[in-house]
């Protein structure tokens, strides 16, 4: 009995020691990721209701801002744009905000050339441990082989998830540091890219040595999207965000596959394909953060362009 005890003990304080070294790396972490806290709190766990939703990746995320939407279309929209996501992560994204939250009049899904890649499905699967509550969230993450039961039970083993440069930014947080850079804000899901330009136009230089990876199961996730749009009477409108000099397409041979996946998909089911790759602003390099980001001046530009095809569309 007395060596029973002892095991007991002994776990006891494994674990509960375990436990606030939990609780401290990821109050840490909260702390250095505000923007994301924020956004993902409002995205999986609030309820306010958006007319407009935007989902896809980084170009989204640092390229349309919805103050600017905001004001010129007098609607209340939302970015939810997350770094890497491809259809997976942005199929879960959605059932994660409708769990949530109202459908909103409208969708705009952002595609890239990248979406159709299910090799990594969650770019940063870290970042929706907090989250398993959703639903939707827990599924992704069970389907991408992590154990969400034994999180809900024991959630110190999610310390086994964070590396070293997460743990280096949970010290940050509690130095009082962010990931929000130095004049740098965020704003209804958005964050800016201010002073980053394209300083070495290589454009012209960029020649096709690769192939997209394109999986047929992202085409179902995708045809999922649509159906979910449809049964929710929300409006989906599927979008390519600017490149510079289209630099990116040029990179791969069969970016041009993606693109005609993207364009017919869009016609047979009778949505809106926004393919702004070809806009003047897609010229100046003083837009852009890199080749596929916009930085602040260039998302506030292509914010008032692509205001004005929302109006369109909404008829105003």
């Amino acid at each position: 009995m007395k060596l029973l005890y002892r095991i007991a003990v002994i776990c006891f304080l494994a674990c509960s020691i375990s436990l606030l070294i939990y609780w401290i790396l990821f109050e840490g972490l909260r702390k250095f990721e505000v923007h994301k806290t924020e956004r993902f709190q409002h995205l999986l766990v609030d309820s306010a209701y958006h007319d407009i939703l935007f989902l896809g990746s980084s170009k989204l995320h640092t390229g349309t801002n919805p103050r600017v939407i905001d004001s010129i279309c007098n609607v209340d929209s939302y970015n939810a744009g997350i770094e890497g996501a491809n259809l997976f992560e942005s199929y879960y994204m959605l059932k994660g905000y409708l769990e949530k939250h109202k459908p909103p009049e409208y969708i705009f899904l952002s595609l890239d050339l990248f979406s159709f890649d299910l090799s990594d499905k969650i770019f940063n699967y870290t970042i929706y441990l907090n989250y398993i509550d959703n639903k939707a969230i827990k599924t992704m993450l069970a389907e991408n082989g992590h154990p969400t039961f034994a999180y809900k039970l024991f959630p110190f083993l999610m310390l086994s998830d964070l590396d070293d440069y997460s743990r280096g930014n949970a010290l940050k947080g509690f130095a009082g540091k962010t990931e929000i850079l130095p004049g740098d804000f965020q704003y209804k899901g958005f964050l800016s890219n201010t002073g980053l330009t394209i300083t070495n136009d290589t454009s012209a230089f960029v020649k096709p040595v690769d192939t997209l990876k394109i999986d047929p199961k992202a085409s179902v996730l995708l045809n999922e999207i649509i159906l979910n749009c449809k049964a929710r009477n929300i409006r989906l409108v599927l979008l390519y965000c600017p490149e510079f000099k289209s630099g990116l397409q040029k990179a791969y041979v069969n970016s041009g596959q993606v693109f005609h996946f993207m364009d017919s998909t869009a016609k047979i089911n009778g949505i809106s394909f926004l393919r702004h790759d070809s806009l003047s602003i897609c010229t100046d390099a003083t837009l852009f953060a890199n080749m596929g980001h916009l930085n602040r001046q260039g998302a506030d530009v292509y914010s008032r362009l692509l205001a004005k095809e929302i109006q369109k569309i909404r008829g105003q």
